[in-house]
């Protein structure tokens, strides 16, 4: 689901696409994305409408993963991968753990909704920089 943004971030910054998907993937494990689209995907929308909004929600998901990965390789020094990914954690400690905060809340909330997507994806949006 992420190899479009994975090549359009490569192409913006002209990296590397293998560079961008391991700061895409390593964004993703590292701040719970992973997991919030995979359950995301268990939500059984009750109408057309919330279909539609969990689709928009997991594409903004997957943007904001992009948006994370590439700002840790606009960082001097950083290496691709959960290394660069560390880098930008540690350069961005409060966001960081407000993201953990969220993806922690979240996990023990119970079962996701399409209300609790968009919230999430309204808070994730300022932790990515969108």
């Amino acid at each position: 689901g992420g190899a479009i943004d994975v090549i359009e971030v490569a192409a913006r910054l002209d990296r590397d696409v293998a560079d961008v998907a391991a700061n895409y993937f390593a964004a993703g494990a590292r701040f719970g994305l992973d997991w919030l689209r995979s359950s995301a995907r268990q939500v059984k929308p009750a109408d057309h409408w919330e279909h539609i909004a969990l689709g928009r929600l997991m594409a903004d998901l997957r943007a904001q993963q992009s948006a994370i990965g590439a700002a840790a390789l606009s960082l001097k020094g950083a290496k691709p991968g959960p290394a660069g990914i560390a880098k930008w954690t540690e350069m961005n400690p409060e966001t960081a753990d407000r993201a953990d905060r969220l993806i922690n809340e979240l996990r023990a909330s119970g079962t996701l909704s399409v209300a609790k997507l968009a919230v999430a994806s309204s808070q994730l949006k300022v932790i990515g920089g969108g």
